[in-house]
């Protein structure tokens, strides 16, 4: 089961990056996360591991303390990332 929530928003060479706490579970490049805030599945294109100001491309990232970013098109600050099957909504 995933969850995460989506905390920072910022842009890096013209992209929206997306940062966010991971809860529970793990996710990898090419699978989808259901947006409980809006309704909607997105598709996870590439996840980041920061370190200041550089970034590392991983292929996976888990509950651990990292925090990692993705390029994302319809995530905004605040949304509630899960697995669709396992619809989880947080409001902070």
């Amino acid at each position: 089961m995933f969850s995460a929530l989506a905390f920072k928003i910022a842009m890096d060479e013209g992209r929206k990056l997306i940062y966010v706490r991971i809860y529970s579970g793990d996710i990898e490049v090419g699978h989808e996360v259901y947006n409980a805030a809006k309704d909607e599945k997105e598709k996870i294109a590439r996840i980041f591991r920061m370190h200041a100001n550089k970034k590392e491309r991983v292929t996976s990232a888990r509950l651990v303390k990292l925090l990692p970013s993705w390029d994302s098109k319809k995530t905004t600050t605040g949304d509630t990332l899960c697995d669709e099957a396992n619809r989880f909504c947080s409001s902070l």
